[in-house]
């Protein structure tokens, strides 16, 4: 019975390796899709500013744009002004002028803060790629080595789904199936509990001395009469 059990605990150990690594391979997938998650939250920040710089442009072009309807207004007006045949007439040429002018001015210092304004922001722009440069080489190290872990791990569950395999065959078909029902009902799934100083490490209950001295003796299959897992004594 002590190898029976040795071997029961050798089971629930590799199955207990097997989830978690199944849980880890699982959990790749995701790892993945976050990196590739950042990798589009930066790349649309990119993104932005070169849309901002866009709109910057066309609103540059539409400056450029009026401000050369502005002069040719102004050379119109000024026409107007040398034909001028009345001093009302002179005058209103006059005021035209001027108030072009003025708009061109504001036109034209428009134009020079949407030329500061985009100076910076292609600054920007060039900062951000060169982020983004950096940002694409370690996400492409990032998925390496996740996808190098990943063929690791699968390799060990290979492994140790052979050995899963191979315990199972050397423990007594009758106590393999009372393992498998008690993992059933044991919601973490977990079968065996070493049981020290007559102490069950499933439940933390007292084991009692009539059972305790039986589970020494290691001769027959033991159940902690509290938390229904096998027991056995932790020095087997």
């Amino acid at each position: 019975m002590k190898k029976q059990l040795k071997q029961l605990i050798g089971l629930q150990d590799a199955e207990s390796q097997i989830e978690i690594l199944k849980t880890s391979i699982n959990n790749f997938p995701e790892k993945l899709l976050l990196l590739d998650k950042e990798l589009d939250a930066q790349t649309k920040k990119m993104e932005d500013e070169e849309n901002k710089l866009n709109v910057l442009k066309q609103e540059y072009r539409s400056h450029d744009s009026n401000t050369q309807i502005c002069i040719s207004q102004i050379k119109k007006s000024e026409g107007k002004l040398v034909s001028a045949k009345t001093n009302k007439e002179y005058q209103s040429s006059l005021k035209e002028i001027d108030d072009l002018k003025k708009k061109n001015s504001q036109i034209e210092s428009n134009m020079l803060l949407l030329l500061d304004e985009m100076d910076n922001l292609e600054k920007n722009i060039l900062q951000k790629k060169l982020e983004h440069t950096h940002f694409l080489h370690d996400i492409s190290l990032k998925k390496k080595e996740i996808e190098k872990i990943a063929e690791l791990d699968n390799k060990k569950l290979v492994l140790l789904e052979k050995k899963y395999m191979e315990i199972s065959q050397e423990i007594d078909a009758k106590l393999l199936n009372t393992f498998n029902l008690t993992k059933m009902q044991q919601s973490n799934g977990v079968v065996m509990s070493a049981v020290s100083d007559a102490v069950c490490s499933g439940c933390n209950m007292n084991i009692p001395p009539q059972e305790y001295n039986e589970l020494q003796r290691g001769e027959s299959l033991q159940f902690c009469p509290f938390c229904h897992r096998i027991i056995y004594w932790n020095e087997i």
